[in-house]
């Protein structure tokens, strides 16, 4: 990606502005927009990331270092600062939009003490998730002619909630396009009118290929150092009841010789003694769980685009998730198999029938390798660099 400057050739530039990014402290936090930044580096950008960080949620932000300096597997750099701010949240009813208003502002000035710094303005900025992110690029971007573009991945619409539609509609005027990582996600946006259906597009989240990738059950589980034998299922995320890992456990409780992994943490923990791994995978280890599964289950109850299931298909996991439509771009019937995420009966017969049927599950693991061609994340950003430029006007 470069352009000709003085008989010169320049790479492009892009600044990716997050409200999470993964560090030190929490080091699988957004993991998808690291993803996202590698990504647009190894197609040839330049690349920064600004992601400021609160400090008074949590006090050890304050010793986060300024700029750090990310590598990819490909050997190619991204620029990652994390300029310090005082945020007020945004959960909560109590004075909900006023404190919204205060931590976009003081977000935004954050953003501006790091971006006024730079000698070369970007030729992009992209933002991901509504707020504070893409007010603010949109701001940006409006003030200095630069284009920028919001990725709407939330798994639900608050936007009314936080800022009001109108004024959304209003603050967004400086974007170009928006990408939705659904159809879901794209109706969200238009319909609720605060961008323009002829600037949106769906690109559903997707992996890398570099990493995510299919490996042999028995090396995978010798990693783990699991039993070759048992029959294993598990997803990876949030303990929480949206994700529905308890849920995903009572399923399980109620099968003979099945046992379930999950990677993450949260305020839900599973106690089932067929529980064999409860907390944090390293993203580079997530290939060799994902391959260790019998199957990828996740009863999930909203999504934007699940990036964790755009992985589990690209490691060739048979898929048992949410009959929702968040899921539509992801789950078809040669690969997965879709339950109601609330009826545990539902959840745990597609195990059972998985478990019994080793053909099914093969048939369904062949079903996701051939998915995944269409779910690795370079062909998802040279989608999206060719949407950015149509939109530029180029």
């Amino acid at each position: 990606m470069c352009g000709e400057s003085e008989g010169r050739f320049v790479k492009e530039s892009i600044l990716i502005l997050a409200n999470k990014y993964p560090n030190e402290i929490e080091p699988t936090t957004n993991m998808f927009i690291q993803q996202l930044a590698w990504e647009f580096a190894d197609i040839g950008f330049e690349c920064n990331v600004i992601c400021p960080m609160p400090i008074n949620f949590n006090i050890r932000y304050v010793n986060m270092p300024y700029q750090t300096v990310e590598t990819t597997e490909n050997g190619n750099n991204i620029q990652v600062f994390r300029p310090k701010y005082i945020s007020l949240g945004q959960s909560g009813n109590l004075l909900l939009k006023e404190r919204v208003l205060f931590t976009t502002k003081t977000y935004e000035l954050a953003t501006k003490k790091v971006f006024n710094k730079q000698k070369k303005k970007p030729d992009y900025i992209y933002s991901y998730f509504l707020c504070p992110t893409s007010v603010v690029a949109s701001r940006l971007g409006i003030k200095y002619g630069i284009p920028a573009f919001m990725e709407h991945g939330e798994a639900l619409y608050y936007g009314n909630e936080k800022y009001g539609n109108e004024y959304l509609k209003k603050e967004l005027k400086g974007l170009k396009g928006v990408i939705a990582v659904s159809n879901q996600n794209k109706h969200y946006v238009v319909d609720s009118g605060i961008v323009d259906e002829r600037i949106t597009t769906v690109y559903p989240n997707c992996f890398r290929e570099e990493r995510f990738h299919y490996i042999d059950k028995g090396i995978a589980r010798e990693h783990f150092g699991w039993d070759k034998d048992l029959f294993i299922v598990g997803y990876a995320g949030s303990f929480d009841e949206r994700k529905g890992i308890l849920r995903l456990q009572a399923a399980v409780d109620g099968l003979d010789e099945v046992y379930f992994a999950c990677a993450g943490n949260g305020p839900l923990n599973p106690d089932s003694p067929k529980c064999i791994w409860a907390k944090p995978v390293n993203h580079d280890e997530l290939p060799y769980f994902y391959n260790a599964l019998d199957a990828f289950v996740l009863p999930t109850l909203a999504e934007g685009s699940c990036t964790a299931t755009a992985e589990a298909i690209g490691c060739g996991c048979p898929i048992i998730s949410s009959n929702r439509r968040f899921n539509e771009n992801l789950c078809f019937e040669d690969n997965s198999i879709t339950v109601d995420p609330e009826n545990i009966e539902e959840i745990s017969s597609a195990i059972k029938k998985l478990q019994q049927n080793p053909e099914l599950r093969n048939k369904m693991s062949q079903g996701s390798l051939r998915r995944a061609e269409n779910l690795k994340q370079s062909a998802r950003m040279k989608n999206i660099v060719g949407f950015m430029k149509k939109m530029k006007g180029e």
